[in-house]
């Protein structure tokens, strides 16, 4: 499947169909935290430490996906059916650009 960093911005509020900015994340795990690193530059670290650790997460659930289905159809069916929300799973961010929030 593919990885996407979904953006929350305050400037798109008004539409809630643009709501979230999307961006593909790069198919090379080294690469794609890069990419957060370089997407989220001028957010907490707080936050870009949270999307790594969801980034971590779901690359490890395609992997043993992948793997399972190599192994066994009986296996993949089961956890394609469990896991078939994140099959296009999207890393979220909320844009928090409140006074006084760090």
């Amino acid at each position: 499947g593919k990885l996407y960093l979904c953006m929350k911005t305050v400037e798109r509020a008004h539409k809630p169909a643009t709501l979230w900015h999307r961006v593909a994340l790069h198919h090379n795990y080294a690469e794609a935290l890069n990419q957060i690193d370089g997407l989220l530059s001028h957010w907490s670290r707080f936050i870009v430490h949270k999307s790594k650790q969801r980034l971590t997460k779901i690359t490890q659930l395609l992997l043993r996906t992948r793997k399972a289905m190599r192994n066994n159809r009986f296996q993949t069916q089961r956890i394609a059916h469990q896991h078939d929300d994140m099959k296009f799973a999207c890393l979220q961010v909320e844009n928090r650009h409140h006074a006084g929030s760090a």
